[in-house]
C-alpha cells in the first residue's frame, strides 16, 4: 500500500467521521425542518382543496335556484338562493333573489334587495380603496429628496449617466 492511498483512507475515514458528527449535531434539526416543509404544503393544499369544495358546493345550490326560478318555481328559487353562502355566490345570489322578486311583481322587495346589494359592494369597494390610499413611501421620497430631484433636473429624459465634474 503506497503513501497516498493510505492518506486518503486516512482522509476519508476523517471525513466520515466528520459528516457523522455534523449529523449528530444538526440532524434533528434538519428532519424538524423537513417535516416542517412537508406539513406546510399539506396544510396549504388541504385549504386549496376545502377552498374548491365550499365553492363547488355554492355553485351548486346557486345553479340549482337558477334551474328553479327558470322552471317557474320563484318561492323554492328564492328559498334555494337564500342558502348561498359562498362570498362569491352571495352577491349574484342576491341579484337574483331580487330579479325574482320583481318578476313576481313585488318591486318594493326587489328595490330593497338591490339597494343591500349596492351598499354591500359600495362597502367592499370602500375597503379597497382605504388600502389604496395607505402613505406612499416611495413617493414621498421622490417628492422631497434633493437627490432624486436633482437626477432629473440633469437629466430631464430620466434616469441616465450622471455628467462627469
Amino acid at each position: 500500500m503506497s503513501d497516498e492511498s493510505l492518506f486518503r483512507e486516512v482522509d476519508e475515514e476523517v471525513r466520515q467521521e466528520q459528516y457523522k458528527k455534523l449529523w449528530d449535531r444538526y440532524g434533528n434539526y434538519f428532519i424538524a425542518l423537513c417535516l416542517a416543509v412537508v406539513a406546510s404544503v399539506a396544510g396549504a393544499k388541504g385549504y386549496q382543496y376545502y377552498q374548491k369544495t365550499q365553492s363547488e358546493a355554492a355553485a351548486v345550490v346557486y345553479f340549482d335556484g337558477m334551474k328553479k326560478a327558470a322552471e317557474g318555481k320563484p318561492d323554492d328559487a328564492l328559498k334555494a338562493l337564500a342558502g348561498v353562502d359562498h362570498p362569491g355566490f352571495r352577491q349574484l345570489a342576491r341579484m337574483q333573489e331580487a330579479i325574482v322578486l320583481s318578476e313576481q311583481g313585488k318591486t318594493k322587495e326587489a328595490v330593497a334587495a338591490f339597494d343591500a346589494v349596492d351598499d354591500e359592494l359600495r362597502g367592499l369597494a370602500a375597503d379597497l380603496n382605504a388600502r389604496d390610499a395607505q402613505p406612499n413611501y416611495l413617493s414621498a421620497f421622490r417628492k422631497n429628496s434633493r437627490w432624486f430631484r436633482s437626477i432629473f433636473r440633469r437629466h430631464p429624459a430620466g434616469w441616465g449617466r450622471r455628467p462627469m465634474i
